[in-house]
């Protein structure tokens, strides 16, 4: 088999989305502290980090029917309630479980217990990061307790992505932690606790979540900044250099006066 080139964690499908008028992504390197530019295409590529065969598996089975409910949740967010399809949310979750065997982190943590890990090519162990991955978290269902919405952000700052995909957040005026991946800058999937149902389910219809503050939407977006900072330390990607240079800025400032 030919080596590709592949994109490592976040794919193409959801990087596309972030890509402003001019087809250009800003994006924030932790690695060298700098906002710079790039292109859903090639960001965060690398030729034959993944086989083949493993490319040709997360694009049949992965992205491209997550590609399907992207397009959905666009012709759908009219309205502020909708009716969720099991498929739907199977198919959210297991891109989103993707996205964890894609990243780093897991990469290391297998090759910290395994023996024979380390004897493998770099290739394979990202292949096998992967598939093990994915079917360690089929196995394991992580993602059972919760149910989906969507968010959907009015106002004029924009949803940034953390490479990881998924961050946390307390959900007000309740106090509840939900968990958010943000697919456009105004379009996010949300993640809630199914014990919090009674809050969102009315007449076996889901209830969606306006984002109309702009002060909301940047508070997202410094958990965004953060979870990234914190668990995956690669990216965070916007269709707009300001928004990142707020954040930034903000997090500089909040590490300078601990």
């Amino acid at each position: 088999m030919k080596n590709v080139c592949s994109h490592i964690q976040m794919p193409k499908c959801v990087l596309k989305n972030f890509q402003n008028e001019e087809q250009t992504i800003f994006y924030y390197d932790f690695s060298s502290s700098e906002i710079k530019r790039g292109r859903a295409k090639t960001l965060n590529t690398e030729f034959g980090y993944y086989s083949e065969a493993t490319e040709h598996y997360l694009r049949d089975n992965i992205e491209t029917p997550f590609g399907r409910i992207m397009r959905l949740i666009k012709e759908i967010t009219i309205n502020r309630q909708f009716r969720v399809e099991p498929n739907t949310q199977s198919i959210t979750f297991r891109f989103l479980h993707a996205l964890l065997c894609r990243g780093h982190e897991m990469v290391a943590s297998i090759n910290k217990n395994s023996i024979f890990y380390q004897f493998l090519s770099p290739q394979e162990q990202h292949d096998y990061a992967v598939i093990f991955g994915l079917a360690l978290a089929d196995r394991e269902r992580f993602y059972d307790d919760y149910f989906i919405t969507f968010s959907i952000n009015d106002s004029y700052v924009p949803f940034v992505l953390p490479m990881q995909g998924l961050y946390s957040y307390t959900f007000s005026p309740s106090k509840y932690t939900c968990l958010n991946f943000p697919i456009t800058p105004k379009h996010a999937i949300t993640l809630v606790h199914k014990r919090h149902a009674a809050s969102f389910i009315e007449n076996r219809m889901i209830k969606m979540i306006s984002v109309t503050d702009p002060r909301i939407a940047h508070m997202l977006n410094v958990r965004a900044f953060m979870a990234e900072k914190r668990f995956n330390k690669s990216y965070v990607i916007a269709n707009q250099q300001k928004e990142l240079e707020l954040l930034v800025n903000q997090w500089i400032y909040e590490e300078a006066i601990k």
